[in-house]
């Protein structure tokens, strides 16, 4: 959680940057950074709840539907799944190699497919206000 209001800190210092005189040469890399640090932190938040899903007690998941061997892998394998999930879905790729098997992650998946929504529009449509 206090890495949370570190990020949003750093989203505000960035902010009073953007708004100082001497800085407005650089007040379109401050909108792609804040524009690329929301996609990447929010894939963040949602790899990392899509993680959270997973009943170890049971192989009836996305991740042991996805890849058996990932499954019974370490932490780490099994976040870099879930996060490659959440860039995807954030970015409205969609691929489909990762899917939800249970109602739970139905309900989460069709969550982050409207906030990414949002989100990858904000993105572009800040990046866009530069061009």
């Amino acid at each position: 959680m206090l890495k949370l209001i570190r990020a949003i800190k750093l989203m505000n210092i960035i902010t009073h940057l953007q708004e100082k005189e001497g800085f407005s040469a650089l007040k379109p890399l401050f909108k792609i950074f804040k524009a690329t640090f929301v996609m990447v932190f929010m894939s963040h938040l949602f790899g990392c709840l899509f993680f959270m899903l997973i009943d170890q007690t049971t192989t009836n998941n996305w991740l042991y539907h996805y890849d058996p061997v990932v499954f019974y892998e370490d932490n780490l394998s099994r976040y870099l799944v879930s996060m490659y999930w959440a860039i995807i879905s954030v970015s409205t790729m969609g691929y489909g190699d990762v899917t939800p098997t249970t109602h739970n992650e139905r309900i989460f998946t069709a969550f982050v497919a409207v906030v990414g929504t949002i989100i990858f529009a904000y993105g572009m449509g800040n990046i866009t206000c530069l061009i």
